[in-house]
């Protein structure tokens, strides 16, 4: 288990459990001064999802809840996010690439189109789901040709196969999007503020107390 303290914050209680081993869902939880410890999830989430019929965004659901029940077990009374993050384009899902080849051939098939992200968190304590959110957002590719994605994934290196998309918003990854309509957070893969407004209203987070 690799733990994060942090000697001032708002968070009240133990380190949160992150069931992921997404760097980006750890950077976001480190900027904004929460602590944490990680626990990956040992789901396999193309078993899961072998067979499943409904929308992208309920199957984004369906694995966030999964990966932070599993985790969940071995942490009893602890808070255990799960997180997973679902790119559907038109009727396709896409998943993260396995080399770089098949990134850049996913980043030529999205050039110059939308896609969408479907971001999902699952807070759970004791195997019971206390708070779930989707969050849904749309991105628009730029028109990028062969030369850049080439010259791009030089840049990325192995964030290509990182993330589900090929690309991180928050590296050069920025420089391919055209426009994105809904939160900056969600395309990272972590829906931030929905967690926070559900935390201060239980007293997760709040200066004075006891935490619940």
């Amino acid at each position: 288990m690799q733990s994060i303290a942090i000697s001032r914050t708002l968070w009240r209680g133990e380190p949160l459990v992150l069931a992921s081993r997404s760097e980006g869902r750890a950077r976001i939880l480190r900027n904004a001064c929460i602590p944490y410890s990680i626990v990956p999830s040992p789901i396999n989430e193309r078993s899961i999802e072998q067979g499943f019929s409904d929308s992208p965004a309920k199957l984004a659901a369906l694995l966030a809840h999964a990966k932070a029940k599993s985790v969940s077990s071995g942490c009893p009374g602890r808070f255990v996010l799960g997180a997973d993050q679902v790119l559907s384009i038109e009727t396709e899902i896409l998943h993260k690439s396995e080399s770089r080849g098949e990134a850049i051939s996913k980043l030529s098939m999205l050039s110059g189109r939308e896609h969408c992200l479907h971001s999902a968190i699952s807070l759970v304590r004791n195997e019971e789901i206390l708070f779930e959110h989707v969050s849904t957002v749309v991105v628009k590719m730029a028109d990028i040709d062969d030369a850049t994605i080439e010259a791009y994934a030089d840049l990325a290196g192995d964030a290509l196969e990182k993330s589900v998309g090929g690309y991180e918003i928050e590296g050069p990854g920025s420089s391919l999007i055209e426009r994105i309509d809904g939160d900056y957070f969600s395309v990272i893969g972590l829906p931030l503020l929905p967690l926070f407004t559900y935390c201060r209203r239980v007293g997760l987070i709040g200066a004075n107390g006891s935490p619940p």
